[in-house]
């Protein structure tokens, strides 16, 4: 994943290291993407698909750095993965200044 490559490229490997990177790879080309304005959301769900260890914390790590839209994501991401290391991460975020944050942070913990 060149970040010199247009978007379309960026784009579709992505989508395709989603479904190609084994469990237990290193995902910090993907994770870098969620930097990125307009690929995001992208990057997150391609962590979200890989599901690792290194895919959700990468996603945890990534939570407070892209404000409440993307933290929300990334919240219903870990929560999708329903891994239970994410659980304290998640109960973390229960005293978040943002009600969106609040909120998502209790529909992923909900049972």
């Amino acid at each position: 994943l060149d970040p010199a490559q247009p978007y379309a490229v960026k784009e579709r490997g992505l989508r395709l290291m989603a479904v190609a990177v084994p469990h237990g790879s290193n995902v910090g080309r993907i994770a870098a993407y969620m930097n990125d304005k307009d690929l995001a959301l992208k990057a997150r769900d391609a962590l979200q698909v890989i599901g690792s260890r290194e895919a959700r914390l990468a996603l945890q790590n990534h939570l407070g750095r892209s404000g409440e839209a993307m933290d929300v994501a990334i919240i219903d991401a870990l929560a999708r993965i329903g891994h239970p290391d994410s659980v304290q991460p998640l109960t973390a975020l229960l005293d978040s200044r943002s009600a969106a944050t609040r909120a998502a942070a209790m529909r992923a913990l909900a049972p």
